[in-house]
């Protein structure tokens, strides 16, 4: 049961573009019950995943904070509805905020505002969306690399770290008012499935990155780290899979099966058939990073395809036909994906086949050897990505472009690095 404890600091905060968290903390008294903006340097959206500063790219075009502009501040709203409390941070309080420029418009690449305006465009089509989502990790005894140690699928006890920080994490997300659904050992040894119980879009990505900050503090509290990395070894990778559930104003399940099978019919089946068409296109947001493209490998329960079929883990999208509770499971998304743009790029695929009613392909009899390819690498879903009309027109011409350049600049970081591996093959030539 969730317990009560006396606020140390109000943190004020929004996620950038990798999916850190950047915040400001104020003594609990100091802020009261209308507070104010606050201020952050907009360098926050040129640091790439190791806060190293992106320099403006060549020839770019539109907004980019640099050194020729000197770093000015955005100003953050803070939305008293979203205060919660986040005791594994020292018992602190946690609002999100709004940003906004100087001159008061939006900051057009924040991804959590993105993400707002796409629920409210699909309320405004009469569509409620809910998202449960399943947060895969490593979580290695003794400092042991992630893949090795204690757990097969499924077994009963995991291991003396994750019982540790099963107990820890979960009492602090119940204070967090965060539902767990169910925690499990996955597909590997020291791999664990952390399920989140169903909610609104918006509030399911909330969920999913202060569930990881929790995970993570609780691991370095008992003297491990929590691994959401997409690849970090051999074998099964992480995913950040969402079960999706889709209901009209009148409450009716969009996703029910018709009576002639397992699949949906009307609204519900172009809304599937928009985010199949879409996928490829959204790689580089559900795939952000150079290594979450080794998790995307044949049978390994990673979708590497835009296929869907019914209870199959292979496909992009996994159908399950459960009468009133059916919904689908998106699984290319990697564990280490910005939950904001991951949502928002599903949400956008629903909203296209609403406005495009693509014809629903027929599910996929081998997930690996039908449907259209997902892009392999970072530079070509990077490409992808830049040139799609559909995904500029629902998630804006500002953060495509802007995403598209910290992708090629996460690409050419890889590219300029000589790996051990390399060395090791290359030394004796």
């Amino acid at each position: 049961m969730p317990t009560e404890h006396s606020t140390s600091a109000m943190m004020v905060g929004f996620p950038d573009l990798n999916a850190t968290l950047r915040t400001k903390s104020y003594p609990a008294d100091r802020i009261g019950d209308r507070p104010r903006p606050t201020t952050f340097s907009d360098i926050v959206f040129a640091l790439d995943v190791v806060d190293a500063l992106i320099p403006r790219p060549f020839e770019y075009q539109g907004w980019w904070p640099d050194w020729s502009q000197g770093f000015g501040d955005l100003l953050a709203v803070p939305d008293p509805s979203t205060e919660r409390p986040v005791p594994w941070w020292s018992n602190s309080r946690l609002m999100f905020a709004d940003l906004c420029h100087r001159d008061g418009s939006p900051v057009a690449v924040a991804p959590r505002q993105i993400l707002a305006g796409l629920v409210a465009r699909c309320a405004q089509q009469g569509l409620h969306v809910t998202i449960g989502p399943e947060i895969e990790f490593f979580l290695p005894d003794d400092d042991q690399p992630p893949g090795l140690g204690a757990g097969k699928a499924y077994a009963a006890f995991p291991g003396e770290l994750a019982a540790s920080v099963v107990q820890q994490s979960t009492a602090w997300l119940a204070d967090a008012h965060i539902d767990i659904y169910s925690w499990y050992v996955e597909g590997g040894p020291s791999q664990q499935e952390i399920t989140l119980c169903p909610t609104d879009p918006l509030t399911a990505a909330d969920h999913i990155l202060l569930t990881r900050a929790a995970l993570r503090e609780a691991a370095r509290r008992h003297g491990g780290r929590a691994w959401f990395m997409a690849k970090p070894s051999a074998g099964y990778g992480n995913g950040l899979h969402m079960h999706l559930s889709l209901h009209d104003k009148h409450g009716k399940n969009l996703l029910a099966g018709t009576e002639s099978g397992p699949h949906p019919g009307g609204t519900g089946a172009a809304c599937l058939a928009g985010i199949l068409n879409l996928l490829p296109e959204a790689t580089a947001l559900l795939t952000p990073t150079v290594n979450a493209f080794k998790r995307l490998a044949p049978y390994t329960a990673a979708g590497t395809t835009s296929t869907w079929a019914p209870d199959n883990r292979g496909c992009g999208i996994r159908y399950i036909f459960s009468g009133d509770d059916s919904r689908i499971e998106l699984r290319a998304a990697a564990g280490d994906a910005n939950p904001y743009l991951a949502v928002a790029a599903t949400l956008a695929g629903i909203l296209h086949g609403i406005e495009h009613p693509y014809e629903l392909p027929p599910p996929a009899q081998d997930a690996y050897r039908t449907g259209t390819p997902l892009p392999t690498d970072l530079t070509s879903a990077t490409t992808l990505l830049d040139s799609s009309k559909a995904l500029r027109l629902h998630l804006g011409d500002a953060l495509i472009h802007h995403y598209a350049a910290t992708r090629r600049w996460e690409a050419a970081e890889f590219a300029a690095t000589v790996t051990e591996w390399e060395l090791r093959r290359y030394a004796d030539l």
